[in-house]
């Protein structure tokens, strides 16, 4: 029903079905807006609706069952519903998602003319719940390196598909989605992963070095020749590049059950999830000088918001960075106590070329504060921006 692959079956949330002819008469006008929109939104959209609708149906069975339809409603039944989602044990991100959904199926029907639609809006700015701020969290250098040696030396195709997720950033659902003939030749001696349309419905391409080239033909060459599988978007035969020997598909749980027994056998500090992974990666470029705007494409973020959450991770670099050439300057400048020796010093880094280096990201991140739309974005930019000026200036007026 309404481009929901058959046999699903949404979560309840905790409400209980309750029967009657008013809920009945709302559920021809959920299947009636289901239907109308799977004709244009994805699967997995009309799905989200249907879960959310479903949710607040049995809600109103419970509680309202009088409501026979979305025209009767008033602002008392949402708070009312509003409520109920707050005393459920629900993550923060399920609640909004169901706000969200509610609201644009209320919004919409208006929008189209519906009788059964409400005579005005129900909803106000205060009833979503605030997204949750969850800062990436790579992993140590320490554990990083040796779950990449131990990836290497079980050599499995799922530890070579972990390997080939550090290495490019790919989201897992994009890693389990990627085809035999993703990885493209590109002119001169250069390759590309063709990334295939994934979570924000966009498609990319990303360069990859020949270590990457080499892991991707190692998965090639472990999964064998199976025969080509319907892809479930388009219904097209498909050579997916992770396929077990019986033909059927891995799924993104194979990922987290190699990781979860390599955590457990090396003994590992940190919990390495495949999530992890992409952050890990996307704060390594960071650190090594890729640009922003470079790393927002690669990883397939839509914003620049979405990418400036590494740069609060690497805040600490800049710090730690900034310490150790007020040291070397000191140490470099201090009258010696011994006598000098005749070995060459090793030599300190360029206080100017540091100084240089502050100003650069201080402007960079100032131009990003201008074109931002969210005021809380820009306040955080602002402070960093203003915290990088003045460790220039300390580190200016230090230097002689």
């Amino acid at each position: 029903m309404g481009g929901v692959p058959p046999g699903h079956q949404e979560p309840t949330h905790g409400f209980a079905v309750t029967p009657g002819g008013s809920v009945v008469s709302l559920e021809r006008t959920r299947h009636k807006y289901l239907e109308a929109i799977a004709l244009f939104l994805r699967p997995n959209t009309v799905i989200n609706a249907r879960t959310a609708l479903t949710n607040f149906l049995r809600y109103m069975g419970a509680h309202h069952p009088h409501v026979s339809s979305f025209s009767e409603l008033q602002r008392d039944h949402i708070e009312g519903w509003l409520r109920a989602l707050a005393h459920r044990p629900l993550k923060r991100s399920t609640r909004r998602n169901l706000v969200i959904k509610l609201r644009v199926f209320l919004e919409t029907i208006r929008a189209w003319g519906w009788s059964e639609a409400p005579t005005g809006p129900l909803f106000r700015t205060g009833d979503l719940p605030p997204e949750e701020k969850i800062l990436p969290r790579p992993l140590s250098q320490d554990t990083d390196r040796a779950l990449q040696e131990e990836l290497e030396r079980r050599g499995g195709i799922i530890h070579n598909a972990l390997l080939l997720q550090r290495m490019t950033g790919l989201r897992s659902q994009e890693l389990m989605d990627l085809e035999v003939d993703s990885l493209r030749r590109l002119p001169g001696d250069d390759w590309a992963l063709h990334v295939p349309v994934g979570k924000l419905h966009s498609e990319r391409v990303i360069p990859v070095d020949a270590a990457t080239v080499r892991v991707f033909q190692r998965i090639l060459e472990l999964r064998g020749d199976p025969p080509a599988l319907a892809h479930p978007e388009t219904g097209r035969p498909t050579h997916f590049l992770l396929v077990r020997p019986s033909g059927r598909r891995y799924s993104r749980d194979a990922l987290r059950y190699h990781l979860d027994k390599i955590e457990k056998d090396l003994r590992l500090s940190e919990h390495p999830s495949p999530h992890r992974l992409r952050h890990t990666f996307a704060t390594e470029m960071l650190q090594a000088g890729l640009r922003m705007p470079v790393l927002m494409k690669m990883l397939g973020h839509r914003t620049i918001g979405m990418t400036l959450r590494y740069v609060k991770i690497t805040q600490e670099d800049v710090r730690r960075g900034y310490l150790e050439a007020l040291a070397a300057l000191k140490e470099r400048y201090e009258i010696p106590l011994l006598p000098v020796s005749t070995r060459p010093q090793t030599e300190s880094p360029d206080p100017k070329a540091i100084l240089s280096q502050l100003l650069a990201t201080a402007t960079t991140l100032e131009s990003y504060r201008r074109d931002s739309t969210s005021e809380a974005e820009r306040k955080s930019l602002q402070r960093i921006v203003e915290r990088l000026r003045k460790l220039a200036r300390d580190l200016e007026r230090s230097t002689p």
